[in-house]
């Protein structure tokens, strides 16, 4: 059956998995048409190993342009196991036209074992594509071209997380140096005001991430916000491995004042969980056995006039934290804030 890929871009490997694969093509692999089209390379891969359940898939390769103005942020992988469940990878890498050969990723999606819940024994299929065709009008042109492509699949390792409700009980897990961060010179609008969609913070005490939102990060008054409603707000850790993450998060109406609803929580190994009607003083905690890659916030899809806020977050370690390997992704083009 085939499904998008319920994946989020983050910036981190877990821990090392106990199976996996990569699949690699020095290529040239054409991405030319949307997916499905038999002009787009396609190359297979057979795993011969332990059934496993894929969690994790880090991908890397290089684009040379075809010179038909066609954007970066286009390019695409359809995936198909060898149960014939299909994904589609989300955006690889932001960008427009762009000349000559250009290195993508790494890039690491995670969610894997939302979409892949068949066998993982067997042939595994890579094919190209472009998310819009740019020479429909001319089919003997092509979009981009691939090479020295690299698709690393590795188990889901569950975080296992223990959640926290007031702030005194969350230090007290803590282990060292953390970074808390307050948006003290934030207000209305300003300094995000709809036209960025990715946004970084830190480095602090080793601590970083960026903040994401597919329609642009906004500010509201000393607190992070999205420009529009229901719209998810997502950071990917990109320093320290975090295994400690809090903070203060409501809804809000368009203007920023606090309003009831319900707000979903998504850890990277999309463990969920929902918190009611919260208020300016309370408080969300979540510590996990290994790193979080990220953490995403959204309002009930079903709210109306509903708008995430972020406020005093921390971000640190409990003892004895995994190791990360760190990797880099970029954000996603912006419109102004609207309902």
């Amino acid at each position: 059956m085939k499904k998008a890929l319920a994946l989020m871009a983050v910036l981190a490997l877990a821990a090392p998995a106990m199976a996996g694969f990569t699949a690699t093509n020095a290529g040239p692999l054409d991405s030319n048409g949307a997916a499905g089209d038999a002009t787009n390379g396609v190359f297979t891969y057979n795993y011969a190993g332990a059934d496993f359940v894929p969690g994790t898939l880090t991908f890397s390769g290089t684009a040379t342009s075809g010179g038909i103005t066609s954007y970066l942020s286009e390019l695409r992988w359809q995936i198909t196991n060898p149960a014939l469940e299909v994904g589609i990878s989300p955006e690889l890498t932001t960008g427009t036209s762009w000349t000559g050969a250009q290195a993508i990723g790494p890039v690491t999606f995670t969610g894997l074992n939302n979409v892949f819940t068949g066998t993982s024994v067997g042939t595994w299929e890579f094919r190209a594509f472009e998310s819009y065709d740019d020479s429909y009008s001319n089919p003997a042109l092509v979009d981009a071209t691939w090479t020295n492509v690299s698709f690393e699949i590795q188990d889901y390792v569950p975080l296992n997380p223990t959640y926290y409700y007031d702030e005194p009980s969350f230090q007290a897990a803590l282990a060292g140096p953390y970074y808390v961060e307050d948006f003290s010179d934030y207000t209305y609008g300003d300094p995000l005001d709809g036209n960025q969609t990715s946004q970084a913070y830190g480095p602090v005490n080793g601590f970083a991430y960026n903040a994401r939102s597919a329609n642009g990060l906004w500010s509201n008054e000393s607190s992070l916000s999205t420009n529009q409603e229901l719209d998810a707000l997502t950071l990917e850790f990109t320093g320290a491995p975090v295994t400690a993450f809090g903070g203060n998060m409501v809804v809000t109406d368009k203007d920023g004042n606090i309003i009831a609803g319900d707000l979903v929580v998504t850890l990277a190994d999309m463990t969920q969980i929902t918190l009611s009607n919260q208020v300016a003083s309370s408080f969300f905690g979540v510590t996990t056995e290994i790193p979080m890659l990220s953490i995403t916030f959204e309002p009930d899809p079903e709210a109306d006039d509903a708008w995430i806020q972020l406020d005093h977050l921390y971000v640190g370690q409990v003892p004895e934290p995994a190791s990360l390997a760190l990797l880099v992704l970029g954000g996603l083009a912006a419109i102004r804030r609207r309902r």
